[in-house]
């Protein structure tokens, strides 16, 4: 039962646009197009819209590692609205060069503090996976935008 309700609170604060999970939230107002259509260098077998809408939706995170050269961006261990009990680090990896959906992996760890000793639970997939749908929704809003300005 603690399990099944961490993962629906995981996804409501996800859902909801509270604390930095704000940067995730699909129904948040996007940001004006001069804001978003920052060049990303090209690197092998990364696709630049994956990684520009990875990194937009993760900004306000605080993040531990990007490497466009390995397509990976690390977040740092964070406690969600502040349940002090739970933390999450999410690491996010784009696969191809191609804008496709089975190019991007998302991973969130997942720990809880049992008798003052933080002991790692399951990873949380249906997060990942959310979280997974919105980046792809964002890198699809940068590529129609690049296509519109002419720019693919």
């Amino acid at each position: 039962m603690k399990k099944h309700f961490s993962s629906l609170l995981a996804a409501a604060f996800l859902l909801s646009g509270c604390s930095w999970l704000s940067a995730l939230n699909p129904w948040a107002e996007e940001k004006p197009a001069a804001e978003t259509r920052e060049v990303v260098p090209e690197a092998r077998g990364v696709n630049r819209y994956l990684w520009q809408a990875s990194l937009e939706k993760m900004s306000k995170m605080p993040l531990l590692k990007t490497d466009l050269g390995n397509g990976t961006i690390v977040s740092d261990w964070m406690v969600v609205n502040g349940v002090p009990d739970e933390k999450f680090k999410i690491t996010v990896r784009i696969l191809c060069p191609e804008l496709r959906a089975d190019g991007l992996k998302v991973n969130v760890s997942k720990m809880n503090r049992i008798g003052g000793e933080w002991v790692q639970s399951q990873p949380d997939r249906r997060l990942a996976g959310e979280i997974e749908k919105i980046i792809l929704k964002q890198a699809s809003v940068l590529y129609r935008r690049a296509v519109a300005a002419g720019e693919e």
